[in-house]
């Protein structure tokens, strides 16, 4: 399981996809295939590469990786047979399993991982979530077949889950034009699953390998359809009339459907927390946004009592910073922005943003104070919270565009740093080390999108990462908290609440902070009687 962090379009829901016809949609599900639903197109699925939540769901069913987690988010061998750790946490030493197996019945060995490794770290893979996490390797060494060798420069506390990586087949990709090559789209894997068939825009098919090299912990289910559907309502009704065996419910349809007869006897309704956080990114080389006045009051204009209430029905979590509430690092002293109208007018005073022409929007050197926030298309939940901030922005001089892109687009946007405000969520790793999206080193090649900088917190995250006792880094990661809360790069949000709908015909699900698919090969289809 790739365990970096990813991002993902703002929802309502679990997910939402792209819509097609009844027919072809009822036809894809039958007593060995599983109709399940992603919210946007995979990017890619080349694992090395992958930076959305989309992505590694795909890439999760056809690629093993070094570790998996279980349901309480503890690190479980996968590939790896065993390790041992050296000189004050410096030296791992990793054995491989011998069995393991490519698609095309390749052996999976050490040079597999020295490949991957060196593939994350070469510019040219724009593995930007993934290559802040080897910053401090020293260097990768084959001991044999099976056997590797990780030396870092110091003591590294993430250093295990940086190696709970998801390998890719080196006699594959180093014959390949690496980020357009037709595996990319269909993998090579190691894993359960292969991709047969992609239909773009519609679906995904995954068939199980029949040679796959786990079999204790081979999956029941034999084939896995992926629908992509971008309308919420549109995903609800699929499930409802038997399209889909899996699907998002919105807030308002948990609250006034689920436990309605007709849903009760044909679906189980889960809800659960991960480590999710989203918010509205911030460019702080905007000329506008640069000025942390600003940004507080941006922050005081945003109704989350409203949102939260109107929008997820007291689903979610407002979030005060970096980090959500299910998290250790999660600082409780941080209070979150009340919502005032007044001090968000006084700050703009402050900086000298006045309404000299009348017209309802402050100006500033012939300049009106005009934003745009980029929502992903399909986000409802992302357009009605827009809503809410623009007509609260309004009451305060400042003008708003909402402008609604495709996800490809806004990905595009956010990778070359061409927003001034973007709306999007993190899918957090299990370790909270915060390095790769708030240290300035990040800001060129890595995932520090808002171009933040400050040298405490770099400090601070530097330190975070040499420090392996729980207490003394949490201690580090709550003053990380409380400084990047205070800066404001990000207009935090909500860590909101997956909430799924599920057909009683899909038995063994039993989703935890972990996630909905960590336990997929323990789930089956009930044969009809």
């Amino acid at each position: 399981m790739d365990l970096r962090k990813v991002f993902y379009v703002v929802l309502l829901l679990f997910s939402v996809f792209v819509v097609f016809s009844c027919s072809r949609g009822s036809s894809l599900r039958n007593e060995e295939t599983i109709v399940l639903t992603l919210s946007q197109e995979p990017q890619t699925l080349n694992p090395v590469s992958s930076l959305d939540v989309y992505s590694s769901i795909v890439i999760n069913f056809v690629y093993d990786s070094l570790f998996d987690v279980n349901e309480k988010l503890e690190l479980v061998p996968k590939i790896v047979d065993s390790f041992e750790v050296y000189q004050n946490s410096t030296l791992f030493r990793f054995k491989l399993k011998t069995n393991v197996y490519w698609h095309d019945g390749v052996n999976l060995t050490a040079d597999d991982i020295i490949y991957t490794y060196s593939m994350i770290t070469n510019p040219i893979s724009r593995a930007f979530n993934k290559v802040a996490q080897y910053k401090n390797v020293l260097y990768v060494k084959k001991i044999d077949k099976y056997t590797f060798e990780v030396k870092y420069r110091e003591p590294y506390a993430p250093a295990l889950e940086s190696w709970a990586m998801t390998p890719i087949p080196k006699h594959i990709f180093e014959k390949e034009d690496f980020q357009n090559s037709q595996y990319n789209r269909y993998p090579i894997g190691s894993g359960p699953y292969r991709v047969s068939k992609i239909v773009e825009g519609q679906y995904i098919v995954l068939e199980k390998v029949t040679n796959y090299w786990d079999k204790e912990s081979e999956p029941k289910i034999s084939k896995i359809v992926f629908r992509m559907i971008k309308d919420p309502t549109v995903e609800f009704n699929a499930l409802r009339i038997g399209e889909t065996d899996l699907a998002g419910i919105r807030p308002v349809d948990w609250v006034n459907k689920v436990n309605e007869p007709w849903f009760r006897n044909k679906f189980n309704a889960f809800a659960y927390y991960t480590l999710n956080i989203s918010q509205i990114a911030l460019n702080l080389r905007d000329g506008i946004l640069s000025d942390k006045r600003v940004r507080k009051a941006l922050a005081h204009s945003l109704n989350k009592k409203q949102i939260l209430e109107s929008i997820y029905y007291n689903l979610a979590e407002p979030l005060t910073g970096p980090f959500p509430p299910n998290s250790w690092a999660f600082n409780p002293e941080v209070k979150d922005y009340e919502f005032d109208l007044m001090k968000a007018s006084k700050l703009l005073d402050s900086a000298d943003w006045k309404d000299v022409d009348g017209d309802g929007v402050r100006e500033k050197n012939g300049k009106k104070l005009k934003l745009e926030l980029i929502i992903p298309q399909g986000s409802e939940t992302g357009i009605k919270i827009g809503e809410i901030f623009k007509e609260d922005l309004k009451k305060v001089g400042v003008d708003l565009e909402i402008r609604v892109l495709d996800w490809s687009l806004v990905t595009k946007k956010i990778d070359d740093r061409s927003f001034q405000m973007v709306m999007f969520g993190w899918s957090l790793s299990i370790d909270p080390d915060p390095y790769d999206i708030w240290h300035s080193s990040q800001i060129t090649n890595g995932i520090n999108y808002s171009s933040y900088s400050n040298p405490i917190v770099d400090k601070l995250c530097e330190e975070g990462r040499r420090v392996f006792d729980r207490e003394k880094r949490q201690r580090i990661y709550f003053e990380v908290h409380k400084i990047i809360a205070d800066d404001l790069p990000y207009l935090f949000l909500f860590s909101r609440a997956s909430l799924v709908g599920v057909s009683k015909r899909v038995e063994g699900v039993n989703p935890s902070v972990a996630g909905i698919y960590y336990n997929f090969k323990d789930w089956w289809l009930e044969v009809p009687k």
